[in-house]
């Protein structure tokens, strides 16, 4: 059993799951085209459940033939609730950073250009057809609060951040970490998967159990698709044209929101940077699962390293 994560690569598992993202991808697409349209939901929920699987295997597959051990990355016990309280604070700030962002965008975008040449290319869109309900609650949920969450939180911090940490240092371990991370969810706007990422990883660290940032990751997506999943009553009530008309009560719903996304941005990166103090000091969770779990035990006693993840 590896004791470091010097030999690790983390390649061996990019290019199986970038050649698996591949085939499920075409896949799916082949089943979007020949089947009609009511169908889309489902098959695309059925194509993320898929690949979120097999990236799960793949990663867990590289793990054993690498010789490293599953208990030294996920670590072992219940959750803190004592830990549970600072972490969902911190979880409830990113959250709401993340979810007033857009808000903070559309400010910016209407400082440059006027209300009305901005709004005027959505009033020519066709938007017959489109559900005001809402996207269904069966795919996001199973996919956004309970795969990605789990398979990425094992690969990104459990396997990047290890790797990583050990070798440039907690501090760069996690920026880097949070760095490819966000730029994976590259169409799920860049800051707030950043921070995010920063969050997950810092937590990690600090824990040394990957139950929590997993779920800080599954209680964040909800909260970010939560308002996606509640009809809108504006759209219902006046259709998606009215809904883009550029009234001034509009205009100050984006500049409270704005205002909001800059109060939450600021509490978010306060007490993160205080969350985080003397990170570089901390050892890295593999290395302290490790030496805690596993070389002071005599061999035969350790679990059967196969059984993963065991929180």
């Amino acid at each position: 059993m590896e004791e470091t994560f010097k030999q690790a690569s983390i390649w061996s598992i990019v290019w199986r799951v970038i050649l698996t993202s591949l085939v499920v991808e075409l896949i799916s697409g082949i089943f979007l085209f020949i089947f009609p349209f009511q169908y889309s939901e489902i098959i695309s929920l059925t194509g993320s459940l898929t690949l979120y699987y097999l990236i799960y295997k793949i990663t867990l597959s590289q793990i054993d033939k690498q010789n490293i051990s599953s208990l030294a990355i996920t670590g072992r016990g219940h959750p803190d609730k004592k830990k549970l309280i600072p972490i969902g604070i911190l979880t409830l700030l990113i959250a709401g950073t993340g979810y007033f962002f857009i808000f903070f965008i559309l400010r910016i975008i209407i400082s440059f250009i006027s209300p009305d040449e901005f709004i005027t290319p959505f009033m020519n869109m066709n938007f017959e057809g489109l559900d005001p309900t809402g996207p269904s609650l069966l795919y996001y949920f199973p996919v956004a609060v309970i795969a990605a969450p789990i398979v990425e939180e094992i690969f990104f911090r459990g396997f990047v951040l290890n790797k990583w940490s050990e070798k440039y240092g907690n501090v760069k371990g996690v920026l880097f970490s949070s760095l490819l991370f966000m730029g994976i969810h590259i169409g799920s706007l860049l800051l707030p998967q950043l921070l995010m990422g920063i969050l997950c990883a810092v937590i990690y660290i600090k824990t040394k159990k990957i139950i929590y940032p997993i779920l800080v990751h599954s209680f964040y997506n909800f909260f970010i698709i939560l308002p996606t999943l509640i009809p809108n009553k504006a759209i219902l009530e006046r259709g998606y044209t009215e809904l883009f008309l550029p009234k001034q009560d509009i205009i100050n719903d984006i500049n409270i929101y704005a205002t909001l996304f800059v109060m939450f941005f600021l509490v978010a990166v306060i007490s993160l940077l205080f969350y985080s103090k003397k990170l570089n000091q901390e050892q890295t969770p593999y290395l302290y699962n490790f030496e805690k779990y596993i070389s002071k035990v005599p061999h035969e006693t350790i679990p059967d390293e196969r059984k993963f993840p065991e929180f």
